[in-house]
């Protein structure tokens, strides 16, 4: 296409001619491909059959002060569409973006969802109620999951560790019915299980410690405080009954009618004494020889030997007879010479007798029998004083030999008697004991001990055992536990926390008869 150039020279008839044939040649020219060069405005509407094709980097301009404008940028190989301080608003009732012909990237469905998209596969969706989520969602170190409209709850990672905060209100774990709550620190290890409508159950290195029930708590094996362990009946400490078990550095175990310690049962670390009160006073208290009674015993039977004095008493509550007189107590008797003549009966003493008269029966007239047995044949006196008595002072237990020697008898030797023991045991595979007489030990295996009486008891609940480790080197706590038979105790003694058997320091020991 030729466009024309109208001289001025040209008459108003000739240059109306030329523009006549310039419109015939301009409606002509949109006829098949044209090519435009320079800016071109056009007033009217344009329609493209066929297509229209723009070079690169050829924009196509919207708005008297170029408000908008389209264009294929060679420089990022990119379509470039600018809005210039204004809105850009897009309408249709469906909008998908594709990275390919069959890839969508980006769907906008008409007053409903909105989706994305990688690799052809859905990720992310827009609902009435929020949006869905398929796959991962990926925040980097100090990122924050921010909830609440003041953020009242953040979820992070630092890097280092993770971190659930809530700053406003109580924070709570739910989960459905019927289920239960597991907190593990390493997959499939539990810390702590809260059962739906059930037990919230402690755990150790994945076995069971502690379980809560409908009848209080359940703990397995021991129960360990680092302070004093208090255990109260009621809501309040100050006013009801409770119990404190010591750490190792505490003096006693107490168990106390209430805080001011007033009325209880004491018993001292070591296996010391055992002390029962009343109102603050020490009523009974155990030793190394037995037991130590402040006040007065009362009881409806006593069973058994008594020993020590009567106090208060007036009378025995059998006569004796002695040397053929009744004597109760009451009052002091006579014995006569009389009384002594009979040849089966005979005067007991732990101390000289004399005697101002002695009639001597048989033998001969010169020969005085001695009490001894012997026979003295000096002299015969009318006056005579035995200083060589059979049997001299005797306390506790006789024996009589059958050839009329009587001597004090010798426990463990002509008779057992099992008796109260303290000591130590110094641990090893030598143990060596050090404490009361009629004890032995020995190692039966690492960490078991076995401590043997002399005299054996009749029963193996005949007596209390007291234990208490002592001089370990170590962070962890030792114990010991107890096996009473009649003959023997069994030790075992074991570390805190992993079990270990314990073969170090020593195992202070108080053996009690009751």
């Amino acid at each position: 296409m030729t466009l024309r150039n109208v001289p001025n020279s040209f008459t108003l008839e000739q240059q109306r001619l030329e523009i006549n044939e310039l419109a015939v040649d301009l409606d002509t020219a949109v006829d098949g491909n044209q090519t435009f060069s320079g800016d071109k405005e056009f007033v009217d509407s344009v329609v493209f059959n066929t297509g229209a094709r723009f070079d690169d980097n050829a924009a196509i301009d919207f708005g008297t002060s170029v408000d908008a404008s389209l264009k294929y940028d060679t420089t990022s190989s990119s379509l470039r569409l600018f809005a210039n301080n204004t809105d850009l608003n897009l309408f249709a009732d469906n909008f998908n973006f594709y990275t390919s012909v069959s890839n969508s990237s980006l769907k906008i469905f008409d007053s409903a969802a909105v989706e994305l998209y990688y690799n052809n596969l859905k990720k992310f969706e827009t609902t009435n109620t929020g949006v869905t989520i398929t796959g991962n969602i990926s925040i980097g170190d100090g990122d924050q999951v921010l909830f609440g409209a003041s953020n009242d709850m953040t979820l992070y990672h630092s890097g280092l560790a993770g971190f659930l905060e809530n700053g406003t209100g109580d924070l709570y774990l739910r989960s459905g019915v019927g289920s239960a709550i597991h907190i593990e620190p390493a997959a499939g290890a539990d810390s702590i299980v809260a059962n739906a409508g059930g037990s919230v159950a402690l755990y150790h290195n994945g076995l069971l410690k502690a379980e809560t029930a409908t009848s209080g708590l359940r703990v397995d094996n021991y129960l360990y405080s680092a302070g004093n362990l208090t255990i109260v009946s009621g809501g309040t400490i100050l006013s009801r009954s409770h119990m404190v078990l010591p750490n190792s550095t505490s003096s006693a175990f107490e168990i106390n009618g209430s805080t001011s310690g007033t009325g209880g049962i004491t018993i001292d670390s070591g296996g010391g004494t055992v002390r029962l009160q009343h109102s603050g006073n020490t009523k009974l208290s155990t030793n190394s020889t037995g037991v130590s009674i402040s006040g007065t015993i009362s009881a409806t039977e006593f069973s058994g030997p008594v020993t020590g004095n009567a106090d208060t008493a007036t009378a025995l509550e059998t006569a004796r007879n002695i040397a053929g007189q009744s004597f109760d107590g009451t009052a002091d008797i006579t014995i006569a010479a009389t009384d002594l003549s009979d040849t089966d009966q005979a005067l007991a003493t732990t101390s000289d007798v004399t005697f101002n008269t002695i009639t001597k029966s048989g033998g001969l007239a010169t020969e005085f029998l001695k009490a001894d047995g012997s026979v003295d044949s000096t002299t015969y006196l009318s006056s005579y004083t035995e200083t060589d008595p059979v049997v001299g002072a005797i306390t506790g237990i006789v024996k009589a030999d059958g050839a009329g020697n009587i001597s004090a008898a010798v426990a463990g030797t002509d008779y057992a008697e099992a008796a109260a023991q303290s000591g130590e045991i110094t641990l090893g595979a030598t143990p060596t004991w050090t404490g009361t007489a009629g004890v032995t030990v020995t190692q039966q295996s690492s960490g078991n001990y076995r401590m043997t009486f002399t005299n054996a008891f009749t029963n193996a609940t005949d007596y209390y055992v007291f234990t208490n480790h002592m001089d370990y080197i170590g962070a962890q706590k030792v114990f010991v536990t107890t096996a009473r038979s009649n003959t023997h105790v069994d030790f075992t003694v074991y570390r805190e926390g992993d079990g270990a058997f314990v073969d170090t320091g020593s195992i202070a020991i108080q053996v009690i008869a009751h």
